[in-house]
């Protein structure tokens, strides 16, 4: 990608090279320090819950929030029962 030139909000143009400022969307305009968008968002994709679901197998999200509920207590149930044994109660 080579040197873009933008325009602020006031009229002035002045160029920018997106591969130097990969950390920023914006840069400021050198006259007048009005914030100009160079690119867009990113990182905003969220998926779809329901479609995670479905891909697993579930048929709605809700579905495997509760699946995951109840393993967690299972386990949580299972080491309870380990460290009684192990602190000497029957």
């Amino acid at each position: 990608m080579a040197t873009i030139l933008v325009k602020c909000p006031n009229g002035h143009r002045f160029p920018v090279n997106p591969k130097k400022h990969l950390d920023r969307r914006e840069r400021y305009c050198p006259r007048c320090k009005a914030e100009v968008k160079v690119r867009g968002r990113l990182g905003d994709f969220m998926p779809n819950p329901d479609w995670l679901a479905k891909k697993e197998g579930y048929k709605d999200a809700q579905d495997k929030k509760r699946a995951q509920a109840e393993a967690a207590e299972r386990l949580a149930q299972f080491f309870g029962m380990l460290r009684g044994r192990r602190h000497g109660k029957k």
